[in-house]
């Protein structure tokens, strides 16, 4: 037993050597400045990262031995690969190209609201004295209750709130 928790022990250095860290710099290739926020992504082992303010990035507990494909991306620049060996390097530098991003023409128009039902694009019920008195109903909630988009909660006997669209009565602005 004591043989085996010595060799055991003599194991340990054996494994604590495994893993490694992958350290680099990401830096426009034009103007040389950090790019902050880069993502550095290691597909194979499922490693991501982010670099820092000056640029730089540190992907810890990746294996130290093999071949692997990091990749950096970056909003507004062309996605960068190179294919390391962890057992000769473990320091990366990428100076990522600026890209275009084109899209089509947007045109956003804006219109005021309208009070008049013809030419509102809402769906808008007026009610009136006549249209209350022929619902029928014993309260003002049981009166308009009856209008599209207007349901009522009873919380006890004779106390009704409205919903109006889905919004509970403290929600509704008028």
């Amino acid at each position: 037993m004591v043989m085996g928790i010595f060799f055991a022990f003599l194991a340990i250095p054996a494994f604590a050597n495994n893993y490694a860290e992958v350290t680099g710099k990401i830096v426009d290739a034009d103007t040389q400045q950090p790019l902050v926020g880069a993502t550095i992504y290691i597909s194979d082992l499922k490693a991501v990262t982010t670099s820092n303010a000056n640029g730089e990035f540190t992907l810890k507990n990746v294996p130290a031995r093999g071949k692997f494909l990091v990749e950096v991306r970056y909003i507004g620049y062309k996605t960068a690969s190179k294919q390391i060996d962890l057992a000769n390097n473990t320091a990366l530098n990428f100076a990522l190209e600026t890209s275009v991003i084109e899209s089509a023409e947007v045109v956003i128009t804006g219109t005021p609201f309208s009070a008049n039902n013809k030419t509102n694009s809402l769906a808008v019920v007026t009610v009136n004295r006549e249209k209350l008195a022929q619902s029928g109903g014993t309260n003002l909630i049981d009166a308009i209750a009856k209008v599209p988009g207007i349901s009522q909660i009873s919380t006890g006997g004779a106390i009704s709130k409205p919903t109006i669209r889905g919004l509970g009565y403290n929600r509704v602005l008028t």
